[in-house]
């Protein structure tokens, strides 16, 4: 709100218009290339943050979720809800590198720091996907007891994740690909959004 905004320092520096149709899901920063990867429900655009320059179209898409940043920056993993797939492409071409399947609405991923894997949280199949990012092939799977959406890793071996339609928090180890625990949200309703900040 304007309020907000003039009891503060922040402010905007910088606005990027994109463009296109249909929704938006995620943002998603590379911190290594500085650029900013957008879902948008048919495509991925990419923006350069040092430049302003804008990929509107970096890469097709069906009901993009979420393009995480691997590899240094060189190759995105798209999750596509429609599909049930998550796909790797190269980050500066969006050329399509291979095809994952995943449980039902794959939405949010998560780059695993302690073991180097990434999980795919399917919202629609109430479980996890664990995938390989090297052989780009899926390596496991944690059930769980809701929908998955968003979540984050503490580079310790711990994921947090929360089940939208539960209102619950849970916690799964990353290393034997257990639930570890799972806490109540109280008075919170469809809980989608989780950010993990570690102290770094």
């Amino acid at each position: 709100s304007p309020a907000l905004a003039g009891d503060s320092d922040l402010r905007i520096i910088e606005t990027y218009k994109i463009g296109g149709t249909g929704g938006w899901d995620y943002a998603n920063f590379d911190t290594v290339t500085k650029r900013l990867y957008v879902t948008h429900g048919s495509s991925i655009a990419a923006i350069d943050t040092v430049t302003g320059a804008i990929t509107q179209h970096l890469a097709d898409a069906n009901g993009a979720h979420i393009a995480l940043p691997l590899d240094g920056g060189k190759t995105l993993l798209l999750t596509q809800g429609k599909l049930n797939q998550a796909t790797f492409v190269d980050a500066l071409t969006g050329a399509p590198l291979g095809n994952v399947p995943t449980g039902s609405k794959p939405d949010g991923a998560i780059s695993d720091p302690a073991t180097g894997a990434i999980f795919v949280l399917d919202n629609a199949g109430n479980e996890i996907d664990v995938i390989d990012p090297v052989t780009r092939r899926p390596t496991g799977k944690i059930p769980l007891s809701g929908a998955p959406e968003s979540g984050g890793a503490d580079g310790n071996g711990l994921l947090y994740t929360h089940l939208e339609d539960k209102n619950a928090i849970v916690i799964i180890d990353t290393k034997t690909l257990t639930v570890k625990a799972t806490y109540p949200l109280e008075d919170c309703e469809e809980p989608s959004g989780l950010a993990l900040m570690t102290g770094q």
